[in-house]
């Protein structure tokens, strides 16, 4: 029998790319962008948007078209049944990738963009992860690399 000696991880990540009309200016645009006009702020999000604000990286097109096309898992990808030809995954996956980037492309037409990556290994991490609003807000596209 054999044993595993160690740190085992099943931590998650994810990269979020964001579309934004321009380059954020302090840690308040974040939660302007992230977190709109809430009456009351949740816990914590001065904090989060303080660190989101150092984290952020400006990339160019050639780059967003990499990330979209090349890394992760997206909700545009075809579910993927173990028992499936991995081969017409492989060909939908990369169709439906092209076509959501086109789609992405068009409606930021203009726009700069910005790239953030964060895990959940760390407490902080895993709270810029899972608790920002990336999901639902315009111009964000959120890259599961679990």
């Amino acid at each position: 029998m054999k044993f595993r000696n160690g740190f085992v991880s099943n931590s998650s990540s994810s990269s979020f790319i964001l579309a934004l009309d321009e380059e954020p200016k302090n840690p308040q645009d974040i939660i302007n962008i992230l977190w709109g006009q809430y009456v009351e702020l949740p816990y914590g999000v001065v904090e989060m948007a303080t660190k989101i604000f150092a984290d952020i990286k400006p990339i160019d097109k050639k780059e967003v078209e990499n990330r979209l096309l090349n890394h992760g898992y997206m909700d545009c990808d075809p579910h993927y049944e173990y028992n499936s030809n991995y081969e017409e995954y492989k060909k939908t996956k990369k169709h439906n990738r092209k076509a959501f980037l086109d789609k992405y492309l068009t409606e930021n037409k203009g726009k700069k963009f910005f790239y953030l990556h964060y895990g959940d290994d760390t407490v902080r991490g895993a709270q810029l992860e899972h608790d920002v609003p990336w999901w639902n807000t315009k111009g964000v596209v959120v890259i599961s690399n679990h």
